[in-house]
């Protein structure tokens, strides 16, 4: 079994977990995901300062590189987001007349913190997700990664249920592009992550 096939298969088995949970339980993963966020600021930076230092040493002009960086204020706003997508109604509650779509997969260039956000509204939507981030940023991949898995597994859950690919092989990339029927819903670039296209 290659890793594509092993992303795959353990995000689909932890979709179904998910879909289960209640939203009081949604709700405070989100929570502890930020407050993980909210304190361990520095570290996050810090690993995101060599993502950074590769996109300098890459060449890449500035407007590139400043999209590769983590600032204070681009982490603060992945806390708010994570805490306010909380604190709003279950999108999959009594009489909402939803349901989770199951198995998200989440493809984007956009700054390393979309990360967050996207994990924010397909997990309280109750699904679990796939994220192929910016292939600029591994190291701030894994490290956001890393701590919401952390998070997850805190609560009994499996870390399969938020997926970040942040280190791939072209091959791979293309391979896991090319599995998007796997996956009941298939986003690409900085899509709107709301509730009538993560829910059914």
């Amino acid at each position: 079994m290659n890793r594509v096939d092993e992303w795959v298969r353990e995000a689909r088995a932890a979709a179904p977990l998910v879909a289960g949970l209640d939203h009081a339980t949604r709700a405070a993963v989100l929570r502890g995901v930020a407050e993980c966020f909210e304190h361990a600021g520095p570290l996050v930076q810090m690993m995101n300062g060599k993502d950074v230092q590769s996109a300098h040493m890459a060449g890449l002009p500035d407007a590139e590189v400043a999209r590769v960086r983590i600032t204070p204020d681009g982490l603060a706003r992945a806390v708010s987001v994570l805490n306010e997508t909380a604190a709003q109604p279950d999108p999959i509650g009594a009489g909402s007349n939803r349901k989770p779509l199951g198995l998200v997969l989440v493809c984007h260039q956009a700054d390393p913190m979309f990360t967050a956000h996207a994990f924010a509204r397909c997990f309280i939507a109750g699904n679990a997700c796939v994220i192929r981030g910016c292939d600029r940023t591994p190291e701030s991949g894994i490290t956001l990664m890393k701590f919401i898995q952390a998070v997850l597994e805190g609560h009994g859950l499996p870390v399969a249920a938020c997926s970040v690919i942040a280190r791939a092989t072209p091959e791979e990339i293309a391979d896991l592009l090319s599995r998007r029927r796997e996956f009941d819903l298939a986003l690409e670039g900085e899509a709107a992550l709301d509730m009538a296209c993560l829910t059914a």
